[in-house]
């Protein structure tokens, strides 16, 4: 157990997270974006949401609204991709939107 732990943070440690959400970024289909966008519109302004064309621009933008990687997880589970939850690092106790901030490029 000890081993997969240490194992599981090396892992983590190697690809930094703006790697991580690129290749989130990249797996997201057409129609996965446009959803995630639909379920972020109450927290990003709808002129900039339109201009959006790819994953990692949601991400930028949603930096730049404040937002942690954990509205990332919640969009995430929002559009049920269960497996790119396990791409992002999962919050600490009582740090859910206050970290600042897990996204920043």
């Amino acid at each position: 157990m000890y081993v997969l732990v240490i194992y599981a943070y090396l892992s983590w440690s190697g690809i930094s997270l703006q790697q991580r959400l690129l290749e989130i970024s990249n797996s997201l289909s057409d129609v996965e974006l446009q959803q995630m966008k639909f379920l972020a519109k109450t927290r990003v302004n709808a002129f900039r949401l339109a201009k959006i064309r790819e994953g990692f621009e949601l991400f930028e933008e949603l930096d730049a609204c404040g937002l942690s990687c954990t509205y990332v997880r919640e969009l995430l589970k929002g559009i049920q991709r269960f497996d790119l939850l396990e791409k992002l690092p999962v919050p600490l106790h009582g740090n859910a939107e206050s970290g600042k901030n897990c996204i920043s490029y």
